[in-house]
């Protein structure tokens, strides 16, 4: 499907795509229930700039969703100053490219698994980063989210122990890691111990 204005789902259940989503600039998709992006499906931007007419991965849109990808999810590329906004929550299993701007919940889906989020990633003052920890060992034992480029945090980290772990004091995880790392979490929430 190929979108160059709005797109609403409207479904009394989630919705699985199993294809290709592709958003012209300024488009955005609106949704109550969550989208699934199946392990082949994709979510992607195009738009023209420079000379009038290119596509490629440049627009800027919206996604006013809850996501669970698993699939890939490709933002305009980098460094043009547009973006992949997600005002829902992001379950995200899959991949992610480009430049993406996270207003709500993001959380890696797999138990425990690594966020893939390729290129840059700014997490605003209204989002939530949730990081699972079930023990020592990243990406085995608890949530690492490894941002290939920038990344510009803000907002809350949300702790959730699993499986009966619970961190004892002045135990460090790292839990994000990025190429440059700017910012830095306003609020944590910590599960009670």
């Amino acid at each position: 499907l190929s979108y160059r204005a709005d797109l609403n789902v409207e479904c009394l259940n989630s919705s699985t795509l199993h294809g290709t989503i592709t958003l012209g600039h300024a488009s955005t998709i609106n949704s109550k229930r969550i989208i699934v992006v199946a392990s082949a499906a994709n979510i992607e931007t195009v738009g023209a700039i420079g000379s009038p007419g290119t596509p490629g991965p440049f627009g800027s849109a919206t996604i006013n969703a809850p996501i669970d990808n698993r699939g890939a999810i490709d933002g305009p590329v980098t460094g043009i100053g547009r973006t992949l906004r997600f005002n829902g929550d992001v379950f995200n299993s899959g991949t992610m490219t480009g430049d993406l701007t996270f207003a709500a919940l993001y959380s890696p889906k797999n138990d425990p698994s690594q966020g893939s989020i390729v290129d840059n990633a700014t997490f605003t003052e209204t989002s939530t980063v949730r990081v699972k920890l079930g023990g020592e060992t990243p990406r085995v034992d608890h949530d690492q989210i490894i941002i290939g480029g920038d990344a510009s945090i803000s907002g809350t980290l949300e702790i959730v122990y699993e499986g009966g772990f619970a961190a004892a004091p002045g135990q460090e995880f790292v839990v994000m890691a990025a190429e440059n790392l700017a910012g830095a979490f306003t609020n944590m929430a910590f599960p009670d111990a």
